[in-house]
């Protein structure tokens, strides 16, 4: 990721964690991530990186901001047909929570992922999740 990547990424509200998660792979930042975060290196290879700047893969999934200024989750195969599309970080910290905890991530995990994102819910979204709220 160069210099004006960063900057982008940082004035769409993209903590500093999060975009060392984009330039070095999640591992870099907390073993919960080393899955699920891995650097984007298909991306960069893919015609889809004209219209994305990727945070990070997982296969051939990438979460990324478009040229629109949404947060998008797209399969590379697909690239204009997002599974899903979010203006706010904060969303696909939520998101990501959520499929850690699919992944059967400790809450302590969950918690301690959440702070380095500056996600300031997670009280409430693993509530949610355990079927409490």
């Amino acid at each position: 990721m160069n210099e004006a990547d960063r900057v982008r990424l940082a004035a769409h509200g993209v903590p500093a964690n999060a975009l060392r998660a984009a330039r070095d792979g999640g591992a870099a930042v907390h073993p919960a991530l080393a899955f699920r975060l891995g650097a984007p290196w298909k991306t960069a290879r893919s015609p889809a990186r004209a219209t994305l700047l990727p945070l990070w893969e997982c296969g051939t999934v990438v979460t990324a901001l478009r040229d629109d200024g949404m947060f998008v989750h797209v399969s590379l195969e697909l690239p204009d047909e997002p599974l899903w599309a979010t203006p706010s970080f904060d969303e696909v910290t939520e998101r990501l929570l959520v499929t850690l905890w699919e992944d059967d991530v400790e809450e302590a995990d969950l918690r301690e992922v959440a702070q380095l994102f500056q996600f300031r819910a997670i009280e409430p979204l693993l509530r949610r999740l355990d079927g409490q709220g």
